[in-house]
């Protein structure tokens, strides 16, 4: 079944009046749940101890998506979604600022079998996987307020044309530089973007009171988290710092990558299961311009 579901289905996003179709994906997986409220009550001539249970609410759940990086790429869209600034370009930049206005989208996620629809997503983590022999891909888990089956009628009608994804890239060599020197010993790498949000839960009285079931509508922003772990081969003329460095730092291909202005990076010792060094880098207040560059 998950096969088949794979196989034939796609993803339409709307955002921002626009409407994107997926179908480069290679894994797929969602799943919901309603939330209930359970009280405990004894009757007067009873001793048995019974309980009143409520539906109440439709409980957020997770979609996970492998996406493959094409030509056009349109996938630049989630790091627009994510939180990131100017996406869908050349450059996708973090911001100085965390907006904690969430930015909510659309989604239909359509098989020959079933559509499925939720009003509210936001995306939660977006990472990518560096390795010499992989194509390009992009695991994106999005948190959906509410997943319901609706028909092929009430698929939306876009006002423009619906962008679609190019070619899939092949694979390309992995670039890093750290302090303007390259590692030629690099073998894979992994960067992490994370968006910390929270469904805000504004239940009123009557809501509570109501016998329907309350849907999330709103989320919040907290923080935006860029990181990445880098694994090479052992390198004697590298140093082993006790101490994290700040250094300017590429990561990518030549089609898609990371720069940062000084991040900060951890040189570290990895002797499993051969000698090698991993550098662990993150985003620190003394780090300047951070973007994802597209096709530079």
């Amino acid at each position: 079944m998950s096969k088949q579901l794979l196989r034939n289905s796609r993803v339409v996003i709307q955002y921002d009046e626009r409407v994107y179709t997926l179908n480069a994906l290679s894994q797929f997986s969602a799943s919901t749940s309603l939330g209930e409220v359970t009280k405990k009550r004894k009757t007067l001539f009873s001793n048995t101890a019974r309980q009143h249970t409520h539906t109440d609410r439709i409980n957020s759940t997770t979609t996970s998506l492998e996406v493959y990086l094409t030509d056009n790429y349109l996938e630049s869209l989630f790091f627009e979604l994510v939180g990131l600034d100017s996406a869908y370009g050349q450059r996708a930049n973090l911001p100085s600022s965390v907006n904690t206005n969430t930015r909510l989208f659309s989604m239909y996620i359509i098989n020959e079998d079933s559509i499925m629809y939720s009003e509210n997503n936001y995306v939660q983590t977006v990472d990518i996987s560096f390795s010499k022999a992989s194509i390009l891909s992009l695991s994106v888990d999005i948190s959906s307020a509410n997943l319901k089956r609706v028909q092929l009628n009430q698929l939306l009608e876009a006002p423009t044309a619906p962008l679609t994804q190019g070619a899939i890239l092949p694979p390309s060599p992995i670039l890093l530089k750290t302090g303007g020197v390259t590692w030629n010993t690099i073998t894979s790498a992994t960067i992490s973007l994370q968006q910390e949000a929270e469904w805000i839960n504004n239940k009123s009285l009557f809501d509570m009171a109501s016998p329907n079931i309350y849907e999330l509508t709103r989320a919040a922003t907290s923080d935006i988290i860029i990181s990445a772990t880098i694994q090479t081969n052992y390198d004697t003329e590298s140093s082993i710092f006790n101490e994290a460095t700040f250094q300017d730092l590429v990561l990518g291909t030549k089609d898609f990558g990371l720069l940062v202005e000084n991040a900060r990076i951890i040189h570290n010792l990895d002797m499993q299961p051969v000698y090698g060094n991993r550098l662990d880098v993150s985003i620190a207040e003394e780090s300047n311009d951070t973007y994802f560059y597209f096709g530079e």
